[in-house]
This record gives structure tokens, C-alpha cells and sequence, in this order.
């Protein structure tokens, strides 16, 4: 089998893993909540063996921005869900890698289920990550 190498993004603002420090985090410490696959599959990829630490040799690019994760959060050291997803898509679009497909080999995952859109949820964010592939508990993303 062929491998894929991919780069994880690990370190804030796309990163979201401090959030399981939240105090309202607590269904994220072991992260194997069923509404916490983001968390589950960023805990997965983190020592995969296709895993590279140089995104000059990437096929793809991980963001474990845990979109609801932390809209299940909410308000965590000083900061909101809205504001944690602007921060992350000034990051990701900045981002040389970005820029360099506009998104299109860039992962994120959800499994989050509400009767809000993605677009509601992510806010800026969402335009940001809609080209790229995403790992979704849904089958139709709006």
C-alpha cells in the first residue's frame, strides 16, 4: 500500500487541543465521546506513520481546529467559539500551504449534529475549510 504523507497542524490557532484543559472539557479527556471524533481522530493522527513534521513533503494537511468541540465548550480561557474560528481561518489562509492549493488538500473533521449549518457553526471559518476534505459524522455538508 502506498502511503499519503500529511501534515498535521500542531500548534494554535488551528490546533485546538489546549481546549481539553477547559474546565467545561471534561467529555473530552479520554476523547472518546461519539460527538468528539474530531478529538478521537487528531489523537489518531498524531503518531501515524505517515505522519511528517516537514509540510514540504505533505500530500495533505490535517487542521484539528475541533469545530465541535469547542462550539461545545463555549467560552474558555478568555476566549469565544466565534472567536477561536477567526482566529484559526486568519491561520489556515495565511498559511503557505494554503495558499498553495487554496484549501483543496487540507482535512478537517466533525462530528458534530445540530440543527445549525456549518456555516452558522464555523462562521469565518467556513468559507476557509469548505474546499478542502472533510471527515463529516453527516452525509450532506451546507
Amino acid at each position: 500500500m502506498a502511503s499519503v504523507p500529511f501534515y498535521l497542524y500542531d500548534s494554535p490557532p488551528i490546533s485546538m487541543e489546549w481546549l481539553r484543559a477547559c474546565e467545561s472539557a471534561t467529555s473530552l479527556k479520554g476523547s472518546v465521546s461519539e460527538w468528539m471524533g474530531d478529538v478521537a481522530v487528531h489523537d489518531a493522527l498524531k503518531h501515524h506513520e505517515w505522519r511528517t513534521r516537514n509540510p514540504a513533503g505533505a500530500q495533505l494537511f490535517f487542521m484539528p481546529f475541533y469545530e465541535w468541540t469547542s462550539l461545545s465548550v463555549g467560552e474558555c480561557n478568555g476566549t469565544t467559539h466565534a472567536e477561536r474560528m477567526a482566529s484559526a481561518a486568519t491561520a489556515i489562509q495565511t498559511s503557505s500551504q494554503y495558499q498553495a492549493s487554496g484549501g483543496r488538500d487540507h482535512v478537517w473533521a466533525s462530528t458534530g449534529q445540530s440543527a445549525m449549518s456549518y456555516a452558522q457553526r464555523m462562521g469565518r471559518l467556513w468559507p476557509v475549510v469548505r474546499p478542502g476534505i472533510a471527515g463529516l459524522f453527516k452525509s450532506y455538508c451546507r
